[in-house]
Parts: structure tokens; sequence; C-alpha cells
């Protein structure tokens, strides 16, 4: 059986968090669609370099384009279901960036991927939705060294840092985000 939704816990009986954090990867033709509850996920902002300018008789800053990219990684449990290993599918997704064996290097139609990142606010009884983000032109850059030994007993967890194209927050708590996807206003929490 080849499942492609890796949940170990229900969200809504994880009682050790506040939320529950949800990454959904995918869906094209070469890459079929993940879903992984993560332990954790630490999402970077770009900065937006400040630009100076000459006003009369000092300095203005104005914005400028942003100066960085934007990254996300995410931590997760493995091993714990059988059948079905969220490890192995995303290193198979990042062989598709490089494969090691052939030294090929994707084409980038091949390997970005749409991911969704819902934060889900597990305090209440119907555990609905806190966030959600929404990523374009995902795909691994690094996948963290696993350790692997006998004097620890714990389950395998494993970080995986991503790259993207484009973030774009839909949804905050108790409103919209930034609405329609062409939109361009802010959003103000």
């Amino acid at each position: 059986m080849n499942r492609t939704m890796y949940h170990p816990v229900p969200i809504g009986e994880d009682f050790v968090r506040k939320n529950a954090f949800e990454l959904i990867i995918g869906g094209s033709s070469s890459y079929s669609q993940l879903r992984i509850m993560c332990k954790s996920v630490n999402v970077t902002l770009p900065a937006s370099n400040a630009v100076a300018v000459p006003w009369v008789s000092g300095i203005m800053q104005v914005a400028g384009r942003i100066s960085t990219a934007y990254t996300f990684t995410a931590t997760f449990i493995t091993g714990v279901d059988s059948t079905y290993d969220a490890y192995q599918s995303l290193y198979n997704w990042r062989q598709l960036v490089f494969n090691h064996e052939s030294g090929r290097i994707g084409l980038a139609s091949e390997y970005k991927q749409e991911s969704t990142l819902n934060v889900y606010d597990v305090t209440g009884d119907d555990a609905g939705l806190q966030y959600v983000f929404k990523y374009y032109g995902v795909w691994p850059t690094n996948m963290d060294t696993v350790t692997f030994s006998v004097d620890d007993d714990t389950p395998l967890e494993v970080s995986v840092s991503f790259a993207a194209d484009k973030l774009q927050i839909l949804s905050f708590a108790g409103g919209s985000g930034s609405g329609t996807e062409d939109s361009t206003e802010p959003v103000m929490a």
C-alpha cells in the first residue's frame, strides 16, 4: 500500500504542543503529494534593503528590493509507520534536484513544487486553522545529517531545509490573509 500521508499523531490528539504544523508538498506529475505533520517549522521572511536617498539637508531611507531568499526548515519524526517513510520520499525528491549517482542536475520544472504550511490551533475542540502559508517554487536544498545511535532509542528526527521563489500568507487566525492570489495589498494582523 502506497500512502502519501504521514500523520503519526492525529491533529486533535496532540495535547503537548499549542500548534500542530502540517506541510503539504507537491502534486505535480513528477512528484505525488506529500503530507507531513512536523515537529517544528522555521520560516525565514526575507529582509528588505534600505536605500539611502539624499534629501534636502539629510538622507531619507526608502525600501528597496529584498536582500535574502525565501527559506524554511521543517523538522519531523520519521520511521514511526512501517508502511510509509516520509524521509525516503523527501530523499527521492532531492534526487530530482541533483542525482548523486549520475551527477545530473534536474530542470526547475522537474523538481520545483508548490507547498502549503498549515498551522493548527489544537487548544480548542475543533483543531481549526490558525495560519496558512503558501510557498511557490519550493525545493529541498539540504537534508540535515542523521545520526544513528544505539544509545538513543527515540524515534528518528529529520530536518530538511527548503528554498522558495515566493511566499504568500493566505490567512491569519480570526481573519483572512491577502485574499486572492493576485492581491498585492499588505496584510495587517
